[in-house]
């Protein structure tokens, strides 16, 4: 696959996790400014979160010798493809608790 096709397909995967965790599993009021700055800590978080998950797994994939690739191009090629694995796996988390367990 192409690298604009992996970084596409990443990001439409972040915002449908995003879109799931925030519109259908959490519910804020945003009413004051703790709610907001709840919000925006959890969201940053969030993001911070799934882009360490990705960098850990981009990084191991990427010790893999490949087509005499030196460590940074393997490791930008990897690390979309880690994020799009990861990503899947936060999403059926997610939805597993909002469906069995907290509903």
């Amino acid at each position: 696959m192409k690298q604009k096709t992996l970084w596409i397909t990443t990001f439409t995967l972040l915002i449908a996790h995003l879109c799931l965790q925030y519109i259908v599993i959490r519910y804020y009021s945003l009413s004051n400014i703790a709610d907001i700055v709840s919000f925006i800590v959890d969201l940053v978080g969030n993001i911070f979160a799934v882009v360490l998950l990705g960098g850990i797994l981009g990084s191991l994939l990427a010790l893999i010798p490949f087509q005499q690739k030196n460590y940074k191009q393997r490791f930008m090629q990897t690390f979309p493809i880690s994020l799009s694995v990861i990503l899947p796996i936060l999403l059926i988390a997610f939805l597993y608790v909002y469906l069995y367990i907290a509903v």
